[in-house]
């Protein structure tokens, strides 16, 4: 229900090999990869919303017999994580230079 920011949860219970199903805020469908890694429900604060969430991923994984048979991309590891960041604060330092760079040239 909380619009958190990144649902860490959600990426261990996927690790685990859980299905998961959370509510549509904030950070988590791009946890959840926009409903490939498991089942958002669009009206998180109508339980009959939930209902039908869990009734439909109750019937993909029991009756249908499908699993989360995705295969779980480096996108949570760690070390690609920390290569992505680094990354990102690379770029940032590049853009603040060429800022200053910019203003000093105006001035």
């Amino acid at each position: 229900m909380w619009k958190e920011g990144f649902g860490i949860v959600l990426i261990e219970a996927l690790k685990c090999g859980s299905y998961c199903i959370a509510s549509d805020n904030g950070g988590i469908p791009e946890v959840l990869n926009h409903g490939k890694y498991g089942d958002l429900v669009k009206q998180p604060n109508f339980i009959e919303a939930w209902v039908d969430v869990i009734n439909t991923a109750f019937h993909k994984l029991k009756v249908e017999n499908k699993r989360n048979d995705f295969e779980m991309t480096e996108k949570f590891e760690l070390k690609d994580w920390c290569k992505s960041l680094n990354s990102f604060i690379s770029d940032a330092k590049r853009n603040l230079i060429t800022i200053n760079n910019n203003k000093q040239q105006l001035h």
